[in-house]
C-alpha cells in the first residue's frame, strides 16, 4: 500500500487568483464529475485552495 501523502502540500500557498465565471463553472463541472474518493481530497483541501489548470 502505498503511503498517505497529506492533502495540505497540494494546497495553494499563494493568494487565490481570481477566476473568471467561465473558469469557475467549468471547475464545478470538473468537481461534480469526480468520483467521491477524489471529492474527499479536495474536500480536504477546501475547494477555494483547490488549484486546477484553469488557473
Amino acid at each position: 500500500m502505498a503511503p498517505r501523502i497529506p492533502a495540505k502540500i497540494f494546497e495553494n500557498i499563494e493568494a487565490p487568483k481570481d477566476l473568471t465565471q467561465d473558469q469557475e463553472d467549468l471547475k464545478r463541472q470538473i468537481y461534480e464529475k469526480m468520483r467521491p474518493n477524489r471529492r474527499k481530497f479536495v474536500d480536504r483541501l477546501g475547494y477555494d485552495n483547490w488549484v486546477t489548470s484553469l488557473a
